[in-house]
């Protein structure tokens, strides 16, 4: 007897849908996988730190800062914050016929101090600044014998917050005070040599690290920079000599901008792989509630997300390699996830080429003065520097080829970088604030115009 029957349409309506609920299941798991596969991306494991570290003596110095003076009868409690906001602000009176920013480059390579969040009382004297930076002069002392050891940045692959940086900026704005101060007193090298100081520090922190530390040792160096140029026309000429190889020093050893940037790509591969394996929430807390980002990224496969910024940063190292002016600045990308996970600064390439200019022009400045000093007079061009001066005639970095522009007239001279415009203006200045990739105009700096150049006290 046959057990055979037809079933019902009942029975194979649950038939179909029992299958489908399987392939369903089964077709979800496979894309829950392919969501979540991790990517065919080998972190490399950060450099080795060197051992002495002079990341580790700055910080020490740091530690033996003093953070105030005793405060005088009369007078309001200072703290060392308190007087180097007066002191790169210009609050601290100068004395006379003392120009602070003479010859400093124009067009946005200068930065300001931030103003102190609460109403400030009086500066302090001239006498107190001494007297703070006398009690600071263990401090000091420590932070140059960092300089005898190589720097290498602070390692993790997945986080370097600011934070871990601010006894170093610290550090260096108390190194431009005091600058500041054996300047204000007429002590020109001893100036020059701090100012220096704060330079090598925060041309010292790329080493072994990533954009972070690049771009706080950026700031640093602007403490050295900004000032020192209120002593190119006063040094002796043989501390103009000493700046000259100082300054060619720090350039021969920075660190290019492709590898901070390669750098800075790897950790923030290893950050969004670190927050992706412990946050099982990444893609609802990515989206938030916009719909649109929402199904965009519930959608994206992990693997295909972190290779597709792989491949966004791998363009901006390229580029890194070429000259400024040759390269291809990137528009908006068009998968608006992986543009907004990217987080390449895109004004880095002009921030770091900014640092390079001014590095470039204080270093022809100083070597100006030396030859000032020798002669009588300002070289004819750039070229008579060399080797005698200068190694070698620093280029422009926002140029395509060539050198700064130099443009002498007798007592006086003009020079400048041509700027990311990557045109010759004649020395007209970049305006409104920070350089951008769209800023016209050049970084000018232009040195005893309307008086003698090179003949003030020394």
């Amino acid at each position: 007897m046959s057990t055979d029957r037809t079933l019902t349409k009942p029975e194979r309506w649950i038939l179909i849908l029992t299958a489908l609920f399987v392939t369903l299941l089964g077709a979800g798991g496979w894309y829950f996988g392919v969501l979540n596969t991790e990517p065919a991306i080998t972190i490399p494991p950060p450099d080795a730190t060197p051992e002495p570290n002079a990341r580790d003596v700055y910080v020490s110095a740091y530690a033996l800062a003093v953070n105030h003076l005793p405060a005088a009868a009369g007078k309001p409690y200072y703290t060392t914050d308190n007087y180097l906001d007066w002191i790169h602000q210009g609050r601290l009176t100068p004395p006379p016929g003392y120009a602070s920013s003479a010859g400093a480059p124009k067009g946005g390579g200068l930065r300001k101090s931030p103003s102190p969040s609460t109403p400030s009382p009086p500066p302090p004297t001239l006498a107190e600044m001494r007297a703070l930076m006398a009690a600071n002069a263990p401090a000091l002392a420590r932070a140059r014998q960092g300089f005898a050891v190589e720097y290498g940045d602070l390692q993790p692959r997945t986080s370097n917050a600011y934070r871990n940086y601010f006894p170093l900026r610290n550090l260096g704005r108390l190194l431009a005070a005091d600058g500041k101060v054996h300047c204000f007193a007429g002590e020109w090298d001893a100036g020059a040599e701090s100012f220096l100081d704060a330079c090598r520090i925060g041309e010292d922190l790329p080493h072994h690290g990533a954009m972070t530390s690049s771009l706080v040792g950026q700031s640093i160096a602007e403490f050295g920079y900004a000032d020192c140029w209120a002593a190119t026309t006063h040094v002796s000429a043989a501390e103009a000599h000493q700046a000259v190889a100082r300054l060619e020093a720090m350039a021969a050893t920075r660190v290019p901008e492709a590898t901070v940037l390669e750098a800075g790509m790897w950790v923030r591969l290893a950050s969004l792989l670190d927050y992706m394996r412990h946050n099982t929430a990444w893609r609802r807390e990515l989206s938030g509630s916009d719909l649109p980002m929402l199904l965009h990224v519930y959608t994206y496969p992990e693997r295909d997300l972190l290779e597709g910024i792989k491949r966004e940063w791998d363009v901006v190292v390229t580029q890194a390699k070429r000259p400024y002016a040759l390269r291809t600045h990137m528009t908006r990308r068009p998968d608006f996830l992986v543009d907004k996970l990217c987080w390449v600064q895109s004004g880095f390439g002009v921030e770091y080429n900014t640092n390079v200019a001014e590095l470039n022009l204080l270093t022809v400045a100083f070597a100006l003065r030396a030859y000032y000093l020798d002669h009588g007079a300002y070289p004819a061009t750039l070229a008579a520097l060399a080797p005698g001066y200068l190694t070698r005639v620093p280029g422009d970095p926002f140029a395509k080829s060539g050198a700064l522009v130099y443009k002498p007239t007798g007592s006086s001279y003009l020079l400048y970088s041509i700027g990311p415009d990557g045109v010759d203006n004649g020395g007209t200045a970049c305006t409104g604030g920070y350089l951008d990739a769209g800023s016209k105009g050049d970084i000018v700096a232009e040195v005893g115009a309307g008086k003698a150049a090179g003949t003030a006290k020394k």
